[in-house]
């Protein structure tokens, strides 16, 4: 076996050539890690970075474009309220004169066939009354006859 070479007396270690050759790889390796490996996944967390700014970007605007349909959304269901609220009171309205209109031609007929039947009451009982007053003459008149002695003249 080969036996690894002894310092001189009174040397800690032994610079010889293996010192540059370990600095030339240490500067090699920092050289390919750096172009193999640092710079590409570097690559991809800044364009991962950028995404994601992007996406919190657009959110942000998403959120006043999404505020801005809400309000457009609201105002569109209000004018529709009101718009079938006009409609409502509108039909109500015509409904409300078309049903006034009825009731008052019912009423003028029921009024109408009243008058007349307390016309035709009063003239029946015009009509009685005077039967009536013929029947008290008459009856009157006989009970004079039965009553009073025949030579008086009431």
């Amino acid at each position: 076996m080969a036996m690894p070479a002894a310092a001189e007396a009174g040397k800690l270690f032994d610079f010889n050539l293996t010192l540059p050759i370990m600095a030339g790889e240490i500067l090699l390796l920092m050289v390919f890690l750096e172009k193999f490996w640092f710079t590409p996944v570097g690559k991809v967390l800044d364009e991962r970075d950028a995404l994601l700014r992007n996406q919190l970007g657009s959110v942000k605007d998403g959120s006043s474009e999404l505020a801005a349909l809400t309000a457009e959304a609201e105002k569109l269901i209000k004018d529709a309220r009101s718009e079938v609220s006009a409609m409502v009171n509108a039909k109500k309205s015509e409904k409300q004169s078309e049903l006034d209109k009825v009731y008052n031609d019912a009423k003028m007929k029921v009024n109408r066939e009243a008058e007349s039947a307390i016309a035709a009451m009063e003239k029946e009982s015009e009509g009685l009354l005077k039967s009536l007053d013929a029947q008290a003459e008459k009856i009157s008149s006989e009970v004079l006859k039965r009553v009073l002695p025949e030579g008086v003249k009431v």
